[in-house]
């Protein structure tokens, strides 16, 4: 007798009929979303987390009216930084409200593979390769860094090493010297290009020299957006670089 109302207990418990719980819609919807357009979200997520990186990097800058950026072979120190800073805010023309146009300068230090190997080979040719390798890794994330800086507007005038200015195909993004100064100059290195060291400015001042040789100048067309989508702003990067490459010594 036991034992058939136990077969009968487990009879019922195989003959209990599935209760299916209700699918919540909010989850359904978001899984056919998901299914169908993954790939456009996933595109949209990574666009919006570079503008939101680029905002940041901009946002976080010192404050000033216009940012000037240099690349190139040498580590700039904190007197070398001031020195630029003063001399370029000295060519800046005043605003239109009167007050004084300030500058702020970035820079990426950026070495080739040969100026690295020479700097950290003694002069007994003992070759350090650990601290090569960390400084090789440094100068290719600064380059990283720099090209993709090119490409938010947040500058229009550049210093920058003639190789760079090569790899990043800058001659794509840059304004004609015959637009900006009026006529390409004699000594420009091309059409978009001139090296300080062939400029008044830096031959006036010896504080400057200690920009590589091979460093030229660079005034990128306006972009759409970032802050050289703005006329004013990009009228005073134009001003800038026209002082420097125009300027007479007194």
């Amino acid at each position: 007798m036991q034992d058939q109302n136990q077969n009968h207990r487990e009879e019922e418990k195989r003959e209990a009929p599935s209760i299916a719980l209700p699918k919540n819609k909010f989850l359904t919807w978001l899984e056919n979303f998901w299914y169908h357009y993954k790939i456009h979200t996933v595109v949209a997520l990574f666009v919006l987390l570079c503008l939101i990186a680029c905002f940041a990097q901009c946002s976080g800058k010192e404050n000033g009216d216009i940012t000037v950026v240099f690349a190139g072979g040498c580590t700039l120190t904190n007197t070398d930084r001031s020195t630029v800073v003063d001399l370029l805010d000295s060519l800046a023309l005043p605003k239109e409200d009167g007050d004084t146009l300030t500058v702020v300068f970035n820079h990426y230090s950026i070495f080739s593979e040969e100026e690295l190997r020479k700097y950290y080979t003694d002069e007994n040719g003992n070759f350090d390769n650990y601290a090569y390798q960390i400084a090789l890794s440094s100068s290719k994330t600064n380059a990283q860094t720099f090209g993709d800086s090119l490409l938010t507007g947040h500058s229009a005038l550049y210093f920058v090493r003639e190789s760079l200015y090569q790899s990043q195909n800058m001659q794509k993004l840059a304004r004609p010297l015959s637009k900006s100064l009026g006529a390409t100059p004699e000594c420009a290195y091309d059409e978009y290009a001139i090296r300080l060291c062939d400029t008044e400015f830096y031959q006036y001042y010896e504080a400057l020299h200690f920009f590589p040789e091979d460093t030229l100048i660079v005034l990128t067309e306006p972009y759409i957006f970032g802050t050289t989508s703005d006329e004013e702003v990009y009228a005073q990067f134009e001003a800038l670089f026209r002082a420097i490459a125009q300027f007479k010594a007194p």
